[in-house]
């Protein structure tokens, strides 16, 4: 068998308005308010419970993020923190492992 390796590079730029602190609407992030949103609800959170069947087809939860090489900006990373702190506590990144050992490194 072949070893493949993954990384992830996850990252979004700053998108909040400097007047206001808030990051305005994204028209074409629909259905979502804005991308940060969007990629969230595809790509961050749903990577922390991937549903796959077992031999015997029963169902178990996976966190990819424990499998996979990986790193996240400090534009996300904070987003994370702030406005989905459940995504944000998932990542393996930031609490260890049983072994001690990360498979990700978040930069702030």
């Amino acid at each position: 068998m072949t070893d493949l390796i993954i990384h992830g590079h996850f990252y979004q730029p700053p998108r909040e308005n400097p007047w206001t602190g808030t990051i305005d609407p994204e028209p074409d992030a629909q259905p979502f308010h804005d991308w940060n949103e969007r990629i969230h609800a595809e790509c961050y959170q749903p990577n922390t419970a991937v549903r796959i069947l077992d031999k015997t087809g029963s169902e178990l939860l996976f966190n990819n993020y424990a499998h996979i090489s990986f790193d996240f900006g400090p534009t996300l990373l904070s987003w994370l923190e702030r406005d989905h702190p459940e995504t944000y506590a998932l990542s393996p990144a930031l609490m260890p492992r049983v072994s001690g050992e990360t498979t990700g490194m978040a930069t702030r």
